[in-house]
């Protein structure tokens, strides 16, 4: 499928500090999710998923509500399957098109209840963006199998951006 016509500049104006923040006042009364400190390195090293493909459908998490819940279906698909890591496709590129590369990448959980972890690691292809001088580093799109079992969960949540 060729996606065209997606808007990468959507979302941006958020920091990731921000978004951090709105995780941790969540998490911290959510004792059971994921730890507030690690979602605040991850978004502050990898900032925000512009969007995520998930059988072939575009999502796009315009809120930190969307994002919190984004997490979530990551944690409570590796809870139902007893399973510590969900692994899927990332791509990222900058706004005009240039420097694309791939990671392959998995979230992995450590830990139980309050002590769970949630951390990344991936295999990445970098391109040299000319215009800048430097690697592009923003995440646009997380590719899910379709009929996994995040995948069917992502579909279910809210993505209308209210």
């Amino acid at each position: 499928m060729k996606r065209q016509g997606l808007n990468f500049a959507s979302g941006t104006a958020q920091k990731p500090q921000l978004l951090a923040q709105s995780l941790q006042a969540h998490f911290e009364s959510k004792r059971d999710a994921i730890l507030a400190r690690d979602i605040s390195t991850l978004l502050t090293h990898y900032a925000r998923p512009l969007a995520i493909y998930v059988d072939g459908t575009i999502l796009l998490p315009e809120t930190d509500r969307q994002m919190i819940d984004y997490f979530n279906a990551i944690y409570e698909v590796c809870i139902e399957t007893h399973s510590r890591d969900v692994t899927f496709e990332v791509s990222r590129v900058d706004a005009s098109g240039h420097g694309r590369y791939r990671v392959e990448a998995t979230w992995s959980f450590f830990g139980d209840g309050p002590d769970m972890v949630l951390r990344q690691s991936g295999r990445y292809m970098m391109k040299w963006s000319p215009d800048t001088n430097r690697f592009r580093t923003e995440i646009i799109e997380a590719i899910e199998p379709a009929g996994s079992a995040l995948s069917q969960r992502l579909k279910r949540l809210d993505w209308s951006g209210d």
